[in-house]
């Protein structure tokens, strides 16, 4: 992959400096343009979506913290959403593109199980606190 920058640039030498170079040398460029795969430029791969974290009540705010942690320990995007009622929360994570949601509420942490709700399907299912990393990761 370290060739292909060099390789654009020596294609886009100008004619006159092409024609100055051996035979050998236009075609190991050639073959290194070839290779090399076609991005446009400043293109980055597609970020991860985001997993919302989304606590409902004071006590479960502590508990969605350590869920939080816990996610991103385990390679996860994960946002916390803290203002407004749950459904400016559910908005938000909407408008960010995230793929799912974790409601922890005061019952749910009492059980020690999370609402996780599939963004994209529209699914909702209790998940123990323990397994929500691994079904997310």
């Amino acid at each position: 992959m370290a060739g292909c920058y060099a390789a654009r640039r020596e294609r886009s030498a100008g004619l006159a400096e092409w024609n100055s170079f051996a035979p050998a040398t236009k075609k190991r460029m050639i073959r290194r343009t070839a290779t090399c795969p076609k991005r446009k430029r400043g293109a980055q791969p597609p970020a991860a979506r985001p997993v919302a974290v989304i606590p409902v009540g004071d006590a479960a705010e502590g508990a969605a913290l350590d869920l939080m942690q816990a996610l991103r320990r385990a390679g996860v995007v994960a946002e916390i959403a803290y203002r407004g009622n749950l459904k400016r929360r559910m908005e938000r994570a909407n408008r960010i593109g995230a793929r799912a949601a974790v409601i922890l509420g005061d019952e749910e942490i009492a059980a020690g199980v999370a609402q996780l709700r599939d963004l994209d399907a529209g699914t909702q299912e209790k998940v123990p606190l323990a397994e929500v990393p691994g079904r997310l990761g």
